[in-house]
């Protein structure tokens, strides 16, 4: 008798791998503007993409802190206009979901730890 928990991991992994060779992508790209404390516009290869910080739900520009958010996250970037991108998955809204980085910072994490 074969055991089915071994076979849907088997699937489960293969299918993991194929979704990280998809989407998996790394780069670097240069930030064109700071949309709110979560989404940021960058240019790569002559294109405008929408990337949203993987991991991050920063309060709406209208709500409370989010003028404060956004702030935060456009300090950050400002003094390095190119960031590198580790492209997570593309949502709903076809923006791309990625951990930013400037230089060895962790950019989503940094907006984690400032809250």
């Amino acid at each position: 008798m074969v055991d089915i928990t071994n076979k849907f991991t088997y699937i489960f992994v293969i299918l993991l791998f194929i979704t990280s060779c998809i989407y998996g992508e790394n780069y670097k790209a240069k930030v064109i503007g700071v949309t709110d404390g979560d989404t940021i516009k960058i240019l790569r290869d002559d294109k405008v993409y929408k990337v949203r910080l993987y991991g991050i739900d920063a309060p709406e520009m209208s709500q409370k802190y989010g003028i404060e958010s956004k702030n935060y996250l456009n300090s950050i970037i400002q003094m390095h206009k190119e960031v590198s991108i580790e492209e997570i998955n593309i949502d709903r809204y076809k923006r791309i979901v990625a951990i930013v980085y400037v230089n060895s910072l962790d950019v989503n994490l940094d907006m984690i730890k400032k809250g």
